[in-house]
């Protein structure tokens, strides 16, 4: 009977503590998470690109893809259809073609979507002479296959992009058939393939005398073979070369009496001539890194393919801000006393433009500057160097005129000045005497004169011999 009831009250003892355990965790608060809706938009695009993501017209994300050109980014958002555009900017400021997709998202959840965006594609001009050479560049995934296709596929050809995601293609206009053209890149990562580029219109033509002589500055380089006209060598620095600060003197080999084009990342940002050795340099100055640089040699209106590129990386990059372009950097063929204009196409604020047109040494003025405003009196002195108020939201292009009064080659520069900052840019102008362009037609008619001569001389005397051979 002890036992019994000693078994009763130990299970009601059990029983309200059981009992009172459930009471207390049933008065507890209980925390419940729930998911926020989110995309993650994933790819490839070139190496370190801004990448920008926008949700209808608003931009929702922007990230900067890594060293191989890879890109992940997470952002949280309403559930239900939405409307997305991802692209890229590479490091020349061309955009990407933009991808375009219908994602619908489920409440609470996350969604993924993964794009090969597309290569950009430039070209040096649009119009090409009949036998010159086109060259294609861009930028897309690095080392990876590129493909370029002509007129929908009726000519393509391959090449791999390199670390930094740069390609370039070089083919020969003849070719192709005279008239309108389009092109386009498509890149291959693995098993995957990139969205088509833009497409790039351009259009052959044959010269107006049947030849590549004579070209003016209007008219599209002539782009020619290495073995007519070999590009540019570089010497120093060399390629992957870190530099100490923001300024690098870059030094070359070239044939003679050659104007250099100098790209940046594909883009055109200056002009000097080679000695008559040979011999070139040119004063860069970063605004960011790394960079890749090539070159390309121009005599008259024939230019050589660019060069190898290199890259370099900058230890330290200068926070001024001012900037301007040019939109022409090479004048060739130019008679003394024409007028040369250097075309002010963009400038960041307002500042100062000075000129310094390569044709003597730099004079000053009363306060010792080393430019004189327009509009100001410069007595009996003749200034090469002068200094314009310049407002950038000014109508575009600003023109700034120079004539040359001597034959020769020059090399120009000039600054853009605003608060404490400044950026040069130089370019090259080659000026001919005013009979120059007749002299190689008056040599021709020289020519054709005294062949004329030795022609009727030679029927004369044929006709002499049958004379006297005559019975």
């Amino acid at each position: 009977m002890v036992q019994k009831a000693f078994s009763l009250i130990l299970a009601l003892s059990i029983l309200l503590l059981g009992t009172g355990g459930i009471a207390s965790a049933v008065s507890e608060n209980i925390e419940l998470t729930v998911p926020q809706t989110t995309l993650t938009v994933s790819g490839k695009a070139t190496p370190n690109a801004l990448v920008t993501i926008k949700d209808g017209n608003s931009i929702v994300a922007s990230i900067n893809s890594d060293s191989a050109g890879n890109f992940s980014t997470s952002f949280t958002t309403t559930s239900g259809l939405h409307d997305i555009s991802i692209y890229y900017t590479d490091i020349n400021s061309n955009q990407s073609n933009i991808n375009k997709r219908s994602i619908s998202l489920q409440p609470q959840q996350v969604t993924t979507t993964d794009v090969f965006l597309s290569p950009t594609l430039t070209l040096t001009s649009t119009v090409y002479q009949r036998g010159s050479l086109i060259q294609f560049r861009g930028y897309t995934y690095a080392n990876s296959p590129v493909t370029l296709n002509i007129d929908y596929g009726v000519f393509s050809q391959q090449t791999v992009s390199n670390s930094q995601g740069f390609y370039e293609f070089i083919i020969d206009s003849s070719l192709l058939t005279n008239g309108a053209h389009k092109a386009t890149t498509t890149s291959i990562s693995g098993l995957v393939s990139s969205d088509i580029s833009n497409e790039t219109n351009f259009v052959i033509e044959d010269t107006e005398d049947g030849n590549s002589d004579g070209f003016g500055p209007s008219v599209p380089d002539f782009v020619v073979s290495p073995d007519q006209l070999p590009p540019p060598v570089l010497e120093t620095p060399e390629d992957g070369s870190t530099i100490s600060g923001d300024t690098v003197t870059i030094n070359g080999n070239s044939v003679p009496n050659a104007q250099i084009n100098i790209y940046e990342n594909g883009k055109l940002i200056g002009s000097t001539f080679s000695d008559e050795s040979g011999k070139w340099t040119f004063e860069y100055k970063a605004t960011f890194s790394p960079v890749t640089l090539s070159f390309e040699a121009c005599i008259n209106g024939r230019c050589s393919v660019l060069s190898k590129s290199i890259t370099l990386n900058f230890s330290s990059i200068d926070e001024c801000k001012a900037w301007f372009e040019l939109e022409m950097y090479r004048y060739w063929g130019v008679k003394v006393d024409e007028t040369v204009k250097l075309d002010i196409l963009k400038s960041s604020g307002d500042g100062v433009v000075v000129v310094d047109w390569g044709d003597g040494s730099i004079e000053k003025d009363e306060n010792n500057k080393n430019y004189v405003k327009k509009g100001e009196s410069l007595g009996s002195r003749t200034s090469i160097v002068f200094g314009e108020e310049f407002n950038h939201s000014a109508q575009r292009p600003k023109s700034i005129a120079k004539k040359y009064d001597t034959a020769g080659n020059y090399n120009g520069k000039i600054s853009f000045r605003n608060d404490d900052c400044e950026q040069v840019r130089y370019f090259s102008v080659n000026v001919i005497n005013k009979d120059s362009d007749n002299s190689s037609l008056r040599y021709l008619w020289i020519v054709i004169i005294l062949l004329l001569m030795l022609s009727v001389g030679h029927l004369y005397l044929r006709d002499q011999q049958k004379t006297i051979q005559k019975p």
